[in-house]
């Protein structure tokens, strides 16, 4: 096993569980304030959790990029 693969996946979802919790949570609310539609709500969810889960992924990947080369 690539250890260093390893601590990059478990450290990128770690970080996404620090992220979409509060995040689902607050498009949760908010959604609720303009809709209580649940087709409309999950969408917003799933445009919101995709868009912070791709950024997300690039800077964790840049991030272990970066480390691995000054090592």
């Amino acid at each position: 096993m690539n250890k260093k693969s390893f601590l990059e996946s478990v450290s990128d979802t770690f970080i996404g569980l620090c992220i979409n919790f509060p995040l689902g949570f607050t498009v949760l609310v908010i959604m609720t304030w303009f809709t209580s539609n649940p087709l409309y709500i999950s969408g917003a969810q799933t445009i919101v959790l995709t868009i912070t889960a791709i950024i997300r992924r690039y800077l964790t990947r840049e991030f272990f990029r970066i480390r691995v080369k000054a090592d």
